[in-house]
């Protein structure tokens, strides 16, 4: 693939599936993303995998952090929509506007 052809097919996901995905393909595409450049060769990255329960005890703290309002921190911490450019708050706040399209009117409760 030319880097033209990857630029233009990329894109961000937003909204998951609980479709299982086999060992197999999860370490083929941890075994693509090690080869990403980073930042002056830092490689920062960590991944970890979780499954099973694992995973269903990680969703279940989350839920409750976010029904709870509970204060979370960030690894980068975070600006301040008011100091992003006028661009960036209308696109975010298009965005955010076609939640409830995707994900239902009561999205902010599960």
């Amino acid at each position: 693939m030319e880097v033209k052809q990857a630029i233009q097919k990329r894109h961000s996901v937003r909204h998951f599936t609980d479709q299982k995905i086999d060992s197999k393909q999860l370490k083929e595409m941890i075994g693509i993303a090690q080869k990403a450049p980073s930042w002056v060769n830092s490689q920062p990255q960590k991944v970890y995998v979780a499954q099973g329960e694992t995973l269903e005890a990680i969703r279940k703290q989350q839920q409750e952090l976010t029904i709870t309002g509970a204060k979370t921190n960030s690894d980068i911490p975070p600006m301040s929509r008011k100091l992003w450019s006028e661009q960036a708050q209308k696109n975010m706040a298009e965005w955010s506007h076609g939640i409830p399209a995707v994900l239902g009117d009561n999205w902010q409760e599960t």
